[in-house]
C-alpha cells in the first residue's frame, strides 16, 4: 500500500472508533436500531445530495449482482452489531468483530480474483489479531450469551463479505454510487427492524443527541464509508481490512482524551501487536501489478496456442 492509502486507511479507522463514542452518547436519548436507521437515512440523503452535484459516471450495471450481494451484507452487518453489543459486553463484541481481517483473508484466497494467503502474511494477521486480544483480557470474562457472542461472529463474516464484494463491484460503480445503494437498503432493513420492537417514547430529542446524530451520519457514515469504497477499489481487501485492528487502539485514546480513561501498559503491548502485525500484513502481501505479471505469460501462450 502506498502512504496515501496508508493514511486514508488509518483516518477511516479513526472514524469508525469515533463511532463508537459518539452513539454511546447518543443512546442515553435514543433506542438502539432507531437511532441506527436515522443515522443511516440522513447519511444516505446527504450523499445522494451530493452525488447529485457531483454527477458521477454512470454506474455499469453489468455488476448489479456484486452490489446486491454487498448491500445485503452491509444490511445484516449493521443489524447483527446492534442486536449483538445488546446481548454481548463491549469488550467481547470488540474483541469478536475483530476477527473480520482474518475472514477477509481466508475468503479472498478462494473468492476470484484472489489473493494469496502466505504465511508472512498469515503471521501478520494472528500477531495483529493477539495485540487486540491482549488490549480487552481482563475484560473478556463474563458479560457475554451465546446470542450474542456468535450475532458478532456472524457480523464479522458479513462484513468480510461485504469488503469483498464491495471490491468488487467498485471496478464498474463509482464509489460514492456504490455505498448510496448500501445505505439505501441498510435504512430500510433498520427502519422496519426498529418500527417492529422499538417504542417512540424511547426517544427523547436534546440537542446533544442532534449533533451526535449528524455526526454520526456525516463523518463517521458518509465520509468513512465512501473513503473506504474508493480504498477497497485501489487496494488488496486483505489489506486494507487488517488496519481494522486498529480501530479498537483509536477507541482506546478517544476514551483517554474524551473520558478520561487510563492507557495502561496492557494496552501498550496491544498496540505494539497490532502496528507490528499490520506492517507484516503489508510487507508478505505481493503486488496485485505482480501477480498480474506472474500470470500474463500464461496469458500469452494460451493466447498463441
Amino acid at each position: 500500500m502506498s502512504n496515501r492509502f496508508v493514511a486514508l486507511t488509518i483516518l477511516i479507522c479513526a472514524l469508525w472508533a469515533s463511532v463508537g463514542i459518539a452513539i454511546k452518547v447518543c443512546l442515553a436519548d435514543a433506542p438502539p436500531l432507531g437511532l441506527a436507521a436515522v443515522r443511516m437515512l440522513l447519511a444516505t440523503g446527504t450523499l445522494w445530495l451530493w452525488l447529485q452535484m457531483r454527477a458521477p459516471p454512470k454506474p455499469d450495471w453489468r455488476y448489479w449482482r456484486e452490489v446486491l450481494i454487498a448491500t445485503i451484507f452491509y444490511s445484516v452487518l449493521v443489524a447483527f452489531t446492534h442486536i449483538g453489543f445488546d446481548h454481548t459486553s463491549a469488550a467481547r463484541g470488540i474483541v469478536l468483530l475483530n476477527t473480520t481481517p482474518l475472514f477477509v483473508a481466508l475468503l479472498a484466497n478462494t473468492v476470484a480474483p484472489r489473493e494469496p494467503l502466505n504465511l508472512m502474511k498469515g503471521t501478520g494477521l494472528i500477531l495483529a489479531f493477539a495485540g487486540v486480544v491482549a488490549i480487552f483480557a481482563n475484560r473478556l470474562q463474563g458479560g457475554g450469551t451465546l446470542l450474542g457472542d456468535g450475532l458478532m461472529v456472524l457480523a464479522a463474516i458479513s462484513w468480510s463479505v461485504q469488503i469483498l464484494w464491495t471490491k468488487r463491484a467498485a471496478k464498474g460503480v463509482d464509489p460514492g454510487t456504490l455505498t448510496v445503494v448500501q445505505f439505501f437498503g441498510c435504512t430500510i432493513v433498520l427502519m422496519a427492524a426498529s418500527l417492529a420492537s422499538e417504542s417512540v417514547t424511547q426517544w427523547h430529542v436534546t440537542p446533544l443527541l442532534v449533533a451526535g446524530i449528524v455526526y454520526l451520519a456525516i463523518a463517521g457514515t458518509v465520509v468513512a464509508w465512501v473513503l473506504w469504497a474508493y480504498v477497497l477499489k485501489n487496494v488488496p481487501a486483505s489489506n486494507a481490512s487488517a488496519f481494522i485492528f486498529t480501530v479498537p487502539l483509536f477507541g482506546m485514546v478517544f476514551s483517554l482524551l474524551l473520558l478520561g480513561e487510563l492507557i495502561t501498559l496492557q494496552f501498550a503491548i496491544g498496540a505494539v501487536l497490532v502496528s507490528v502485525g499490520i506492517i507484516v500484513v503489508n510487507r508478505g502481501s505481493v503486488p496485485e501489478s505482480a501477480t498480474s505479471a506472474r500470470r500474463s505469460p500464461r496469458s500469452k501462450a494460451a493466447t498463441s496456442a
